[in-house]
């Protein structure tokens, strides 16, 4: 490998992007409120579809300043956009020698970055049918170059374990990206009491889930990186997990806010 490894294994290394979880800061003019899928010609676009259209969220939520978050077109909220923000400052790197696997059926990246892509989840009309999960990933060790898991660990019964798959099938010079949902919102992750079914919510992360990440992955760099919605401001936190030195020091390089959490054990 060409890049120099790291050689501490705790330290933790702020980079120059400080990392932030506390109220989101408008980096440009704020976004004109939205409601009732009526689209203004002062807002901005959606970074999934380009659609200028939204409207308000469950429950008539609306984010931050009462502006809708649910774009009618691709069906994004906040989280959605925000970890496209991210990707699409990373894109300045190339994907498209990459085989990848993503749990879920989410936009937050789009098929034609990479070489291939493989998409895996519960099929809604039809619950029954097998498919394959992030709890048992049938596939070799270090046999994919890209897997993702956005917004999906908070409905699987053992995260743990589904974090240690992932670590196990990423290839030596690929990486995870992980996201789960609002988890600087709390201290503490919470059980959902009596959630046994498939699909239904097992959890609500919080912060502490990011400190489980360097135990369960001692031997793989974890980088949180944090993106912004375009139409409501509301950021979001996402884990790049790799094994590749090289890859984890190119995230601080495309104007990603990125931190370590877990700087990997050189191996003798």
């Amino acid at each position: 490998m060409s890049a120099k490894p790291v050689k501490s294994s705790t330290a933790v290394m702020e980079t120059p992007i400080a990392a932030r979880s506390a109220k989101p800061e408008s980096t440009g003019p704020r976004p004109v409120p939205i409601s009732n899928g009526v689209s203004l010609s002062a807002s901005p676009s959606c970074n999934i579809c380009n659609s200028t259209v939204f409207k308000p969220g469950p429950e008539n939520r609306l984010a931050p300043g009462d502006i809708a978050p649910l774009c009618t077109q691709c069906n994004s909220f906040e989280r959605h956009r925000a970890v496209r923000d991210i990707f699409d400052k990373l894109r300045g790197k190339s994907f498209a020698q990459m085989n990848a696997l993503q749990f879920g059926r989410d936009r937050c990246i789009a098929g034609g970055w990479f070489k291939s892509l493989k998409r895996t989840a519960q099929d809604p009309k039809n619950p029954s049918a097998p498919f394959m999960t992030v709890e048992k990933i049938a596939l070799p060790d270090a046999s994919m170059d890209v897997v993702i898991s956005n917004f999906g660990l908070e409905y699987v019964a053992d995260y743990r374990t589904a974090l240690r798959e992932i670590g196990r099938v990423i290839s030596d010079h690929g990486f995870a990206f992980i996201a789960v949902q609002n988890p600087a919102e709390r201290k503490v992750t919470r059980e959902v009491a009596g959630a046994v079914n498939v699909g239904s919510r097992r959890r609500t992360f919080g912060q502490d889930f990011e400190k489980e990440l360097p135990a369960l992955l001692p031997d793989l760099h974890v980088i949180r990186t944090i993106g912004t919605d375009p139409i409501t401001g509301v950021e979001a936190w996402g884990h790049f997990i790799t094994m590749d030195d090289e890859f984890a020091a190119s995230l601080f390089e495309y104007g990603i806010r990125a931190r370590f959490v877990n700087i990997r054990k050189i191996l003798a």
